[in-house]
């Protein structure tokens, strides 16, 4: 409510459900806010002057889960919705009121679902970061949703969301990117997006509530920001954060340098688990489909590679000699030059 007085003066903030955001974005969206509400009328004729969020509503009056239009599915999915689209709120409002540019599209995401994160742990009992949390004691509970013993029942659908846009963006990354959708109806970038944030929070920060500050209130947006956060370029934050996710994800891998981990989340675990239990959904126990090649000469086209996107390379057998990688565009000549490789030794 920090521009309250200048706005609305209601002191609360309106929540707005209605069927019309049902049909929005081809029935893809729960909920929205829009930064044009910050403003009066004379600047922005369609602001409702206030601190609103707009959402969806159950399309039936039925109980329990059956399908998704159950007051009860409503109520599994529109928890999460509503603490995501405050932190919008509340991130407008104090950029606003300090005369900030807004944070670009997918890093505000990101950080909307971060915040669904720290909403997640309240849940799992866990208000830390950095505690390496496993499958059973997070999303394995939130599947267990329908079942009538607790802590499970009824149990909004918290991290499933975060990891399983994560599955699907893990199976073909060179062409999607965490800077935001590279097609129609990719919301992959708003699980991307805060899984880069969450990595930097756990390997740069002193305390975590002190990063989200800083990276809300900076006067710096997107790669700039990030940038402020772990005082090092981007295009090693990318590099490091990738093989973080991919090395990160196979068990039992200590990695020599300490900014290839990932702290919070136990991603072995949280990617077994949900192939043991919704196998049907996540057929692999791990989200990566990596170009495997063998030590010596090999050659790979890759049609294109999204900007913030990546591909990997697993290379192994038996190394005789020294083995060299070249890069090259699609014409034989030099790659483009924000190209980068970022190698780790997993044996």
């Amino acid at each position: 409510l920090a521009m309250d007085a200048s706005l609305s003066g209601t002191g609360k903030v309106v929540m707005v459900f209605s069927p019309r955001v049902n049909g929005s974005s081809e029935g893809s969206i729960l909920g929205f806010v829009v930064s044009c509400d910050f403003f009066k009328t004379a600047q922005a004729p369609s602001s409702n002057v206030g601190e609103y969020v707009y959402a969806a509503v159950p399309t039936s009056a039925a109980q329990g889960y059956n399908n998704p239009g159950t007051i009860d599915s409503w109520l599994r999915d529109i928890r999460p919705t509503i603490v995501h689209e405050v932190k919008h709120i509340s991130a407008y409002a104090g950029r606003t009121l300090n005369g900030l540019t807004l944070e670009d599209l997918a890093w505000e995401e990101g950080m909307a679902r971060n915040a669904e994160e720290l909403y997640a742990r309240t849940f799992y009992n866990n208000a830390l970061a950095k505690q390496n949390i496993g499958y059973a004691a997070s999303i394995g509970c939130d599947i267990q949703f329908k079942t009538g013993a607790p802590p499970c029942a009824d149990r909004p659908d918290l991290m499933l969301r975060h990891f399983d846009a994560l599955y699907t963006y893990f199976a073909a990354p060179s062409g999607v990117s965490m800077l935001g959708p590279t097609f129609a109806q990719d919301f992959t970038f708003y699980a991307s997006a805060w899984a880069v944030e969450r990595w930097a929070n756990d390997i740069f920060s002193t305390t975590e509530s002190q990063f989200l500050k800083d990276w809300t209130s900076s006067g710096a947006t997107g790669v700039a920001n990030l940038e402020a956060r772990t005082g090092q370029p981007w295009e090693q934050s990318l590099g490091e954060w990738s093989l973080a996710m991919y090395s990160g994800s196979i068990p039992g891998f200590v990695p020599a340098n300490p900014h290839l981990r990932f702290p919070s989340w136990n991603l072995p675990d949280i990617w077994q688990g949900m192939n043991t239990d919704l196998r049907s959904t996540y057929p692999a126990s791990n989200p990566f489909n990596p170009h495997l090649e063998t030590y010596g000469n090999f050659s790979v086209n890759l049609p294109a590679l999204a900007g913030g996107g990546f591909a990997i390379f697993d290379i192994s057998g038996t190394q005789s000699s020294r083995q060299l990688i070249q890069l090259q565009s699609a014409n034989g000549g030099d790659p483009p030059p924000t190209v980068r490789v970022a190698i780790v030794r997993i044996q």
